[in-house]
């Protein structure tokens, strides 16, 4: 889904200029990412519900019988069941694991410009402040 995006704005801003493409390349990565993040939720239930299996009970002499919770059609011995966890194993890894992680790596390149060097003294300034306790009285002390 990512490539065929990507293609279609690279056609899109082809006879455009060089700074066209690139703003369009970023648009283009900034709703990717907010979609991938609002489906997050309901794509990483659906993969984790591929692995739940329940028993149901044949009869006197038979055993158990275990069927998908998800889809009761599919047998969790059987070939069927096995191919799905194999997928959903890789969707796991890849929506469930994989966005998280980038999305972390991301902010870590990005930590000194959420975070600016000027700003490091005041949070240290306020670690500081918390740590002692007359100085939390302070500020009540003022008001009163």
């Amino acid at each position: 889904l990512f490539v065929c995006g990507s293609g279609f704005v690279q056609v899109k801003t082809y006879a455009g200029t060089a700074s066209d493409r690139t703003r369009a390349h970023n648009r283009f990565r900034f709703y990717f990412a907010q979609l991938m993040l609002l489906a997050y939720p309901a794509i990483s239930r659906s993969v984790c519900q591929s692995f739940r299996c329940d028993p149901y009970d044949r009869g006197e002499h038979d055993s158990a019988l275990e069927l998908l919770n998800a889809d009761l059609s599919i047998n969790c011995t059987s070939a069927r069941y096995w191919g799905m966890v194999v997928y959903a194993n890789l969707s796991l890894l890849i929506y469930s694991i994989g966005i998280p992680l980038l999305l972390w790596c991301k902010l870590y390149r990005w930590r000194h410009a959420l975070n600016p060097p000027k700003y490091e003294d005041e949070s240290r300034a306020i670690k500081a402040r918390l740590k002692n306790k007359a100085l939390l009285a302070e500020p009540i002390v003022q008001l009163a």
